[in-house]
Formats: structure tokens, C-alpha cells, sequence
């Protein structure tokens, strides 16, 4: 029985140690504790990689940069053949392609929520629907109307700075959520 509880006891010291290992090499990727500089993003929880189109993403989401605590944050208009459409302020007409690459910080909403020094800050990002985002950066009043509609796809690109780590900068795409108006059912073409 003596023999049975020695075994029993190493290999849990074993397991134990494995257990640590395993939890240190998790910490040092997850919270840059390998001292490379290099900062890690998640939104809403889920780790973010470099270049990574978010998609669709609603008001109020959450972005976590883990290895830094100090940064900077812009938006810009991202245009490709893919996602170019026309938009009005007034009675001017633009192309969303001639704004690539514009700053539109102004037109979003960044809320500090804090974190902890050196290990991670986490940021709200909030907006109006796309005419509210294009009225801030504007600085207008004037009514702004997309006759054909956006798309879909992306049409900002988040940067973010790392201080003291410029050369890990991080940057994802994204569109603000279309919001639903209003669904209208033909009867004669709802099938069941």
C-alpha cells in the first residue's frame, strides 16, 4: 500500500508541475510576459488578429489591447472596389473610394474603461448609425442620405499604436451594424 501512495504521490507532484508549466507558458503568450513588446487585441472577449475584418460589429463593443497600456487610436475610412457607393450631404454627391483613408475618428465614440499597468486597457467603441458617423466627422447638419445604400462590407479600418511599441501596430476592419427599418412580407410570396 506504502508503495501504491508513492507512486500516486509522484505523479501528482508530476501532473502539479505540468499544470504551472503549462499555465506560465499560457501567461507569458497571453499577456506578453516573453518581453517581444508586442501588444494583442480581442473584442468583446475573442482574441483579434492583425488585419482581421470584424465584420459587422454593433455599438458599444468592447477592444482589449493585452501587453500595453498605453496607446492610440484611429479610424479611417477604408475603401475598395468591393465596397465604394455613393452618399449625399446635401445636394453634394461623394464617393466613398474618394475618402479612403481619410480620418474619422471624430465621428465614433472612445470610452477608457480601464485595465491594469502593463498587462491591459480596454476601450468601448460607440457610434451613431453611418449618416450620424459621417454628420460628426462632417461637423454638418445638413441632411446626408446613401441613395443606393452601403454595403455590407468593411468601411473603416481601426489602427491601433502601441506606445513604446510602434512596431506592433495592430489593424482591423469593420462596419457599423445595419440596423433593420423594416421587413414587409408579399403574402402571395411567403412560402410555408
Amino acid at each position: 500500500m506504502a508503495k501504491g501512495n508513492k507512486g500516486l504521490t509522484i505523479f501528482l507532484c508530476v501532473l502539479l508541475g505540468l499544470l504551472v508549466a503549462g499555465l506560465g507558458v499560457f501567461c507569458a503568450f497571453y499577456f506578453g510576459f516573453l518581453g517581444d513588446g508586442k501588444a494583442v487585441l480581442s473584442y468583446n472577449g475573442a482574441i483579434v488578429e492583425n488585419g482581421q475584418s470584424l465584420g459587422q460589429i454593433e455599438s458599444g463593443g468592447e477592444f482589449t489591447i493585452v501587453g500595453k497600456d498605453k496607446y492610440e487610436v484611429k479610424i479611417e475610412a477604408y475603401a475598395t472596389a468591393e465596397n465604394d457607393f455613393v452618399f449625399t450631404v446635401g445636394d453634394a454627391e461623394y464617393s466613398w473610394r474618394n475618402q479612403n483613408g481619410k480620418d474619422l475618428t471624430s465621428g465614433f465614440s472612445l470610452t477608457d474603461e480601464g485595465g491594469a499597468d502593463g498587462l491591459y486597457h480596454t476601450f468601448k467603441l460607440s457610434f451613431d448609425d453611418f449618416e450620424g458617423i459621417l454628420a460628426q466627422y462632417l461637423n454638418t447638419e445638413e441632411a446626408i442620405e446613401v441613395p443606393g445604400g452601403r454595403p455590407a462590407e468593411d468601411i473603416f479600418k481601426l489602427t491601433i499604436v502601441p506606445i513604446g511599441a510602434e512596431e506592433s501596430v495592430l489593424e482591423v476592419t469593420f462596419s457599423p451594424l445595419i440596423a433593420v427599418e423594416s421587413i414587409v412580407l408579399t403574402p402571395e410570396e411567403v412560402i410555408f
